[in-house]
């Protein structure tokens, strides 16, 4: 009777303990800051780091689309002429849950020296906003 009543005590505290074990695969979604740049370089990648071609990339200010483009095989594309200002990108790409992000413009450039990365995931995406500046 005594075993029966010890691994009846048992069951529940293993259950605490394996709770902490449970809740650490789930993704822990931090707010991103919004990225500043100087020109609007995208680069796509998948889970594994793969790049993602012909993803459309929109750009909206106020809610209103200013300009459109398609990423390249390497998962790239640049953006002229957007002038400084707060803006809005949205990324539709096949397969993939559609994101968005924030960018701000700062001292507009022809060149880049700093990539907006997104890493985007398959199904479920347990954080919005995986933007990360890169080196083009």
């Amino acid at each position: 009777m005594n075993t029966i009543l010890k691994a009846i005590a048992i069951i529940p505290a293993a259950a605490l303990l394996l709770l902490p074990m449970a809740r650490a695969n789930e993704a822990v979604c931090v707010p991103q800051k919004v990225k500043k740049v100087s020109r609007l370089c995208v680069s796509l990648i998948d889970q594994s780091g793969a790049p993602v071609p012909n993803a459309i990339l929109i750009v909206c200010k106020d809610g209103m689309e200013i300009a459109q483009g398609t990423t390249g095989a390497n998962g790239k594309f640049s953006f002229d002429d957007l002038k400084r200002g707060s803006y809005t990108v949205e990324i539709c790409a096949e397969g993939f849950d559609k994101d968005q992000f924030p960018i701000v413009i700062t001292n507009p450039s022809k060149k880049c020296k700093h990539a907006v990365q997104v890493l985007l995931y398959i199904g479920w995406l347990p954080c919005r906003g995986m933007v990360h500046l890169v080196k083009p």
